[in-house]
Formats: structure tokens, C-alpha cells, sequence
């Protein structure tokens, strides 16, 4: 079972928001500035204390911060001051950003980059790359980010703004540390330090110190992670920094609960929470409230634990923060295994599962956002703003020619020489309308082009799906081995991460089932590894348990398991069957999948060894072989959990185990064709409309 030891707090770098216009009017208190606002300054004084309030209000009240920024941006618009108008939209996107409300932030982002490129505002495009890339960034988009980073980057070096390239350096130092490039991290991180220390800023350096910690932490140097945070936590004292002080407080604690310092580090975690509570940053509630749980669990305090991770899962779901509730979910299985209380550890575990697959669906969605944004964005924009502007001068050349014409009726002289530059003009209309017609070729020829590539990738993806099926037993092999048996298999994509197998005679016969990591294509290259094991050690007369055994040491020492760095932690779930109808025998062995006996319309268990083959399995792991011995009339199942995790019904709920053994129960006295058939129809008709989710898989015998 998946465990963390931590709930480390993101490394946020949120300075631009904050520094990046130092004016003098700055250190003005609110209620100054307003006074100000509502006076008989210049308008250009007016414009500045606008700026400044807002800037002051966007580190606490988001809501306010929107309601004076709407009010500086028409003042702004009424006095034409484009340049403070963009800087109040920035604070407005940054007030958003600390609310953790991202769509919001990045709406008044952009706006602040269009006005900027408009008026070609170096700083200001500096700061508003930078702002963008780090909305992406929390939002695990890395790709996005880091082309945003280093756009800022080049405009920090443009115009020589030292702390504005600290900033940019804390930025990708964040970035390289989810990367888990600690070396790049540091080095990012230092520079950024170096640039705080010389500009004298405070908060910028009370950044660096608290991420310099956390790469030592990393890197197994607590001692030096501790004399970094300290540091930061004094500065953020020192400032009233109340935002910044949750981090500081929750990575201190979290060094001393890996000393078993736990008093202090319940202190530390308390306060964190305290802090975080107190100004409703529910982001930031989170990470206290896991490693507070953790804590009072390792004390023997299970209760009062519980009641921390539970609040933690709920404000990690309400904030869409799916790295953290799969931690948490982690943990609560954890703790109610350790309770005994095994259905709630069960129930964990596969919330848990779920939440990881979603965490590695988003991942590859947003590898393929980030190559079509990378190849197709940039040209397309490019040749759309070219046809908009060539239409655009052709329909301004029309009107003149219809001006032309109209001239021409008042005066004979001017309609010769209105004819002939309309002459001129229709040579000039030809030749853009020649040019219109080359750019619409040329379109259409790039989309022949990626129909043809995806006509050839859907051909090699039906290709594989030749080979793979080629590899399962056929029909006539099943009836040959299973002569009361059925086989019902309905992939979610061309090829399957799921797949069975046939060995043996009629009077001994093993019988397999196997559900890899993934489905699709990742998951059929995992099934065709999967079923290679499966042959080289299924022999007749071994125990299914001894082969789950041999198999997950084979497919961990192909994957290269053991090494944490490069080894690839997928792996299966399988169940094997061996059947001797002659004496009534099974012998059962199943990794995290049953065996199902309907026998008196009642469902007998034959449970598995809860632990799969490959991944965070270990070497050594035993796959324990169940004996039992069949009566006459008992139907048996081996099934992959596609379909117990099907959406459907009325409500759209999962299909789980309870609906599918009313389903067998149902059709048990059924002949082995029609109950196939019926099993098909009856989840077909539970599906609906609900798209499917996962390759489905059963064997009855």
C-alpha cells in the first residue's frame, strides 16, 4: 500500500505580485491613499495612489481588491493612463492568485499582457510573464510554465531589473524542484537569494531561505533545512509576513517530527493551521492538518487522528488538490488498517487508486496539450492574423472603389480618372485575392497531412490489435479447455490493458485473467509483457501461487523496479485458476483479484493476496494457492474490475460488486452461451450513455 511521510506544502514564489512596481507611494496607508484619491490632485498622482491601494489591498481581500480595481481601471481609462491601468490589473490577477482561484487570476493576467505588448512595457511584460507561468505551475502544467519563465526571464535581462531576475529565479527554482532536479533547483534558488540580499528585500529573501531549506531536506540535510527555515521564519515574523508563515511553520515541524521531536513539531503544525485558518487560506490548511494526523497516529491518538485527516481530504477535494488527497487517502488506509477496521483500509485504498489514475489521466492530457500548443498554436495564429488583415484591406479598398464610383457620376473628368485607378486598385485586389487562395491551399494541404497521420497511427493502433488478439486463445480453444465455459472481453480502446489465457487439457486446465496498469496502448504493452511471463513459468502441475510468484520477480527485474530512479513502477493484477474437472478441483492464487463461486443463489469468495504483481510489490512477496473443491450446478468467475467500476444507472453511480453478484446470481441457471449473452446485455443496459472506462474482462466456467 502506497504511503507518504509528509505533506509538503508547494514552494510558492508569489514576489511579482508584490514587488515589482516599487513607487514611493507604497508605504501609504490605505486610508491615506484614498484621501488622496478623493482630492484635488494632478490626475497622474490620483492614478498612482489607485495603484497603490489596490496593490495593498491584493495580499488579503480578494473581493475588495476586485472592487477598487474595477474602479481605478475607468479612472485609468477615463485619464488614458494605459501603463497604471495594466499594473491594477496585475494586482487584481495577483489578489486571485492568493485565493488560490486560478481561472480568475489568469483572466486578469492576460489582460495586463495585452495592454503591455500594446504599449511595449518591458518591466511590466517581465512581471506578467512571470505571474502566467506561475499560475501554470501550481496547476502542474511544467512545459507551459517554464516557456512563460524564461520569456520573463529575457525581459528581467532586457531592462537590467535586479529584483525582478531574483524573482525569476525563485520561479524556476520551484519549478526544477517538482522536477526533482534538486541541483537546478538550488542553483536557481541561490541566485535568487544573492539578488534579495543586495536589493535588501525582505520578502524575497524570506522566499529564498524557506526553499534553500527545502531542497537540504531533500537532499537529507536537515540540519541545513532547519537553519534556512528558521531564517525565513524570523523574516516572516519580523514583517508580519502572515501569509508566508503557515510554509515556514509546517516545514519546521516537519524536521522535528523526523527527529522525534513531536511536541515541538505539534506546535509547529498547530500554528500553522492556527495561521492559515485565521486568514481563510484553506490551500494552506491542508498540509498541517495531514502531517497532524500523521503525528497523532504515530502517538497512539487514532480518533483525534482521524478527525485531522478527514478535514484535510475535505478541503483538499474542495480545492481540486489531487496530489494531497491522494497522500491523505494514503494515510487513512494506513490508520484503519492499523485499527483492523479493513473495509474502511479497503475503501481508502481504492480511493486512492482513483485519485492516482486521475493524477496520471491529467498528466497525459497535458503532455498532449503542451505538444499541440507547442507545434500547431503559434503557426496557425500567425497565418489566421495574416488572412484577417489582408480581408480586412480588401474590404477598405471596395469601399474606396465604390467612392471612386460615385465621384465618377458628378464629373466626367473625374470618372476617367477614377477608371483608371480603379484599374490599379482591381490588379492589386487580384493579386491578394491570388495570395488568399495559396494560404487557403496551403491550409488545407496541412490538414490532408494530419488526417493522413492519423489515418496511419489509427492503422498501426489496428495492427497491434491484430497481434494482440492473435496471442489470446480463439474461440475453438475455449470451447476446447472450458466446454461449459464463456469468455466475455469488450477492450475500452482498439487494444486492451487486460488479457486471458487458456493452458493444459480438458482435465487440467489453468485458466488466467490479468488487468495492467493503464489501458489502451500503454496498457497493452504492459499485457504483452504480462503475457509473456505468463508462458515462460506457467508449467503444468506447479501451484498458481508459485507462478504469481515467479512472475512479479521477473516483470520487477524487467521494469528495473529496484532502482527508484529509472525503474517504472507499473505492474497487474492477475488470477490463475488451475481446474480439474474429473475430481471437481480448483486451486486458486489471484493478485488483488477474487475467484467467485455461485452456488444456491448465494456467492462464495475465494479471496486473493492483496498485493499486485510488479510495482511497490516487493521481491520475496508469497501469493497464497486456495484449494476447494466444487459441487454440481456451481458456476465459477474470474473478472478484471472494469466492470465494478463501470458509471451507469440512473444516477450514474459505479456498478460495484454488489449490483454485479446480483447479476450472476441471476443468470446462474442459464446455459454458458446465454449467459454470455445476458451478461453483456445487462451491463450494456446499465452503461447507458456513460462513456466506458476501462477494459472489461470475465471468465466463467
Amino acid at each position: 500500500m502506497p504511503s507518504v511521510n509528509r505533506f509538503p506544502f508547494r514552494v510558492q514564489i508569489r514576489v511579482l505580485l508584490l514587488v515589482l512596481f516599487p513607487l514611493a507611494a507604497a508605504a501609504q496607508k490605505t486610508d491615506s491613499l484614498e484621501r488622496l484619491i478623493a482630492g484635488n490632485a494632478p490626475d497622474t498622482v490620483r492614478m498612482e495612489a489607485w495603484v497603490q491601494l489596490v496593490r495593498a489591498l491584493s495580499v488579503s481581500d480578494a473581493k475588495l481588491t476586485a472592487s477598487k480595481g474595477r474602479q481605478a481601471i475607468e479612472f485609468a481609462r477615463q485619464t488614458g493612463d494605459e501603463k497604471r491601468e495594466a499594473w491594477v490589473l496585475n494586482y487584481m490577477g495577483g489578489a486571485y492568485y492568493y485565493a488560490s482561484r486560478y481561472d480568475s487570476s489568469l483572466y486578469y493576467h492576460e489582460q495586463a499582457l495585452t495592454i503591455r505588448k500594446r504599449i511595449d512595457d518591458w518591466k511590466g511584460l517581465g512581471a506578467s510573464y512571470n505571474n502566467i507561468g506561475q499560475i501554470y505551475d501550481d496547476q502542474g502544467r511544467k512545459e507551459i510554465a517554464l516557456d512563460y519563465y524564461l520569456r520573463s526571464l529575457d525581459y528581467m535581462k532586457k531592462t537590467n531589473y535586479q529584483r525582478g531576475l531574483g524573482i525569476v529565479y525563485n520561479s524556476l527554482g520551484n519549478l526544477y524542484y517538482y522536477q526533482k532536479d534538486y541541483n537546478k533547483s538550488l542553483f536557481y534558488f541561490s541566485q535568487g537569494l544573492t539578488l534579495s540580499e543586495a536589493a535588501d528585500d525582505d520578502f524575497g529573501r524570506m522566499n529564498s531561505y524557506n526553499n534553500i531549506g527545502l531542497i537540504w531536506k531533500e537532499m537529507g540535510d536537515a540540519a541545513k533545512a532547519l537553519m534556512y527555515y528558521r531564517q525565513g521564519l524570523q523574516i516572516a515574523i519580523k514583517n508580519d509576513y502572515t501569509t508566508n508563515m503557515p510554509t515556514m511553520y509546517n516545514n519546521i515541524g516537519e524536521i522535528y517530527m523526523e527527529r522525534g521531536k513531536n511536541d515541538s513539531a505539534l506546535f509547529c503544525f498547530r500554528k500553522a493551521y492556527t495561521i492559515a485558518s485565521e486568514t481563510d487560506d484553506e490551500v494552506n490548511m491542508v498540509s498541517p492538518l495531514g502531517n497532524m494526523g500523521t503525528l497523532l497516529h504515530k502517538t497512539g491518538r487514532s480518533d483525534t487522528a482521524e478527525v485531522c485527516f478527514q478535514r484535510a481530504l475535505q478541503l483538499s477535494r474542495k480545492n481540486e488538490l489531487l496530489d494531497y488527497q491522494q497522500g491523505i487517502l494514503s494515510r487513512l488506509a494506513n490508520l484503519n488498517a492499523s485499527n483492523g477496521n479493513f473495509e474502511k483500509a479497503y475503501f481508502y485504498q481504492q480511493s486512492y487508486d482513483s485519485v492516482s489514475q486521475l493524477l496520471f489521466n491529467r498528466q497525459r492530457e497535458e503532455q498532449m496539450q503542451n505538444m499541440q500548443v507547442r507545434y500547431d498554436t503559434e503557426a496557425i495564429k500567425k497565418e489566421s492574423q495574416l488572412t484577417r488583415e489582408r480581408l480586412a484591406q480588401s474590404e477598405r479598398e471596395r469601399w474606396y472603389l465604390a467612392a471612386v464610383a460615385l465621384a465618377v457620376l458628378l464629373a466626367a473628368v473625374a470618372a476617367v480618372f477614377a477608371w483608371l485607378r480603379t484599374r490599379k486598385l482591381n490588379k492589386k485586389l487580384d493579386a491578394q485575392h491570388n495570395n488568399i487562395l495559396r494560404i487557403n491551399n496551403d491550409l488545407e494541404t496541412q490538414r490532408e497531412i494530419i488526417a493522413t497521420q492519423n489515418r496511419e497511427l489509427t492503422d498501426s493502433i489496428n495492427y497491434a490489435q491484430r497481434i494482440q488478439q492473435a496471442l489470446l486463445p480463439d474461440a475453438a480453444e475455449v470451447k476446447r479447455l472450458l466446454p461449459h465455459g464463456f469468455v466475455f472481453f469488450r477492450p475500452r480502446d482498439i487494444v486492451s490493458g487486460d488479457f486471458y489465457y487458456l493452458a493444459g487439457s480438458p482435465d487440467d486446465c489453468y485458466i488466467v485473467v490479468a488487468d495492467c496498469t493503464g489501458h489502451g496502448v500503454p496498457g497493452a504493452l504492459m499485457s504483452m509483457i504480462g503475457m509473456e511471463e505468463l508462458i515462460t513459468h506457467l508449467r503444468p502441475g506447479r501451484a498458481p501461487g508459485e507462478i504469481l510468484g515467479d512472475i512479479n520477480r521477473a516483470v520487477r527485474s524487467l521494469l528495473k523496479q529496484n532502482n527508484t530512479e529509472t525503474g517504472a513502477q507499473d505492474g497487474m493484477d492477475i488470477a490463475i485458476c488451475r481446474y480439474q474437472p474429473a475430481h471437481q478441483l480448483v486451486e486458486f492464487a489471484g493478485a488483488h483479484r477474487p475467484l467467485w463461486i455461485v452456488h444456491q443463489q448465494e456467492i462464495i469468495e475465494l479471496k486473493p493476496t492483496k498485493a499486485s504483481i510488479g510495482g511497490f510489490t516487493p521481491d520475496d512477496q508469497e501469493f497464497a494457492t486456495t484449494r476447494f473443491t466444487l459441487q454440481p450446478g456451481m458456476k465459477a468467475y474470474l473478472f478484471s474490475d472494469g466492470i465494478v467500476d463501470q458509471f451507469g444507472g440512473s444516477e450514474g453511480k459505479k456498478l460495484m460488486n454488489k449490483r454485479l453478484r446480483e447479476m450472476l446470481v441471476e443468470i446462474s441457471s442459464l446455459a454458458p452461451d446465454q449467459r454470455h449473452t445476458q451478461l453483456a446485455n445487462s451491463i450494456t443496459e446499465w452503461q447507458q450513455q456513460y462513456a466506458q472506462v476501462d477494459d472489461m474482462l470475465m471468465i466463467g466456467f
